[in-house]
């Protein structure tokens, strides 16, 4: 979202991801009401909204008398008046990403790329109440996988690019390089285990909470099939079932 709003404003921006490809599996699926009010004004809910699974409701399930479970209760899953947008829904991540892809190369030659990571990141201090300055620099690591996901070490190179010059010549994709990015600012989407947080010094304020997740394939009990468009609740845990 971030890159989407850069390429709209004209800001020449370099993206990084450590992936070597989109996300395929189920990861970040779900978008709640108030999101989808955002992207209203970049003009992508429709499209979000018609190829979703709306979560309208959830559903409550505990042990019964006889030991087996049965849904207690239902109620909404979004509370009444929070948004103009009934509920959140559940969308693949890569669509989401592709959606967002699309709209940015309508308007924009910003650039991702993939298999890299930032391995340092450095602020020049007499530089940064100059906005026009590049103030920032990071350090990145390309390291090349193959097909299979291991990791290939051929060699290592080392280049160095600046926003708003010609980017640097093209290196082997079989090859782990380094290279240096000066940028006016960085923008860290890296999440509640943020690498650039952890870079810049500052703590994580709140509670970080270790879960234990997964994602299956079920064969859903014809008791529960009802359900399927809506979040099963139990005493200790949690299912987000779709389609």
């Amino acid at each position: 979202m971030a890159a989407l709003w850069m390429a709209r404003c004209g800001i020449k921006t370099l993206v990084v991801d450590k992936r070597n490809a989109k996300v395929r599996a189920g990861h970040a699926d779900g978008i709640q009401c108030r999101t989808l009010e955002i992207l209203e004004s970049f003009d992508l809910v429709d499209r979000i909204w018609k190829e979703s699974c709306h979560m309208a409701e959830m559903c409550l399930w505990n042990p019964g008398s006889d030991g087996s479970i049965h849904r207690s209760s239902r109620m909404s899953n979004t509370i009444p008046g929070l948004s103009r947008f009934p509920c959140g829904v559940l969308l693949a991540q890569h669509r989401i990403e592709d959606i967002f892809l699309e709209e940015i190369h309508k308007c924009s030659t910003l650039e991702i790329r993939r298999n890299v990571e930032p391995t340092s990141l450095q602020m020049d201090s007499k530089k940064i109440h100059d906005h026009d300055a590049h103030a920032v620099t990071v350090e990145l690591r390309r390291t090349a996988k193959d097909q299979s996901g291991g990791v290939m070490s051929n060699g290592n190179k080392a280049s160095t690019w600046q926003s708003g010059e010609p980017q640097h010549a093209h290196v082997d994709q079989s090859e782990t390089y380094y290279e240096k990015v000066r940028a006016r600012y960085v923008i860290g989407c890296d999440g509640a285990h943020s690498w650039t947080r952890a870079q810049l010094g500052f703590c994580m304020e709140g509670e970080q909470t270790e879960y234990v997740w997964g994602v299956l394939d079920e064969i859903t009990p014809e008791q529960q099939q009802n359900d399927t468009y809506k979040n099963p609740f139990s005493r200790h845990t949690i299912k987000m079932c779709h389609p």
